[in-house]
Order: structure tokens, then sequence, then C-alpha cells
């Protein structure tokens, strides 16, 4: 679950996909409801350029899953690598 005090002015997501297919066409993959999802919560104030970056990753996995993660834009460089 969330903590509900979770608030970032900007923040990163990162969305890694493991999807059971490979070579699938990476680019037609919807990540919008995840981002206005964020949005809804209130984790932004809102999901313009100013307060939202984001990237995201695939790889083949039999279990089709995805993990989201989400934090502070100044911490990008301590913490997407160990994400990666």
């Amino acid at each position: 679950s969330l903590d509900k005090n979770v608030y970032f002015e900007k923040a990163f997501v990162f969305i890694k996909f493991y999807m059971p297919i490979e070579n699938s066409d990476i680019d037609n993959w919807d990540i919008k409801p995840i981002i206005d999802g964020i949005k809804h919560a209130e984790i932004i104030p809102d999901d313009n350029y100013e307060h939202l970056s984001f990237g995201f990753h695939a790889s083949f996995n039999e279990e089709h899953k995805t993990e989201i993660y989400i934090f502070d834009y100044n911490k990008l460089v301590k913490i997407l690598p160990k994400i990666l």
C-alpha cells in the first residue's frame, strides 16, 4: 500500500515491463493510465514536464508483470542504477 504522505514537487517515474513475448514492439505500450493514476493520487501536483519525468524498460519474462518506481527527481542519478 502507498503511504498517504508520499508527495513530490518533481518526480521521476520508472516503469519496468516484463513480458512473455520476445521482441515486443515497445512503443505500443500505454503508460498514460499509470501517469494519470499518479497525478490522481496527488503524488505530484501535475503531470506536466515541470513536475514529472519518466522512463521505462522492458524485458522477456515468463511472468507478465509491471513494476512502477516513483521517486524524487533530484535522486535520479542515485536511484536509477539500483533499479535497472
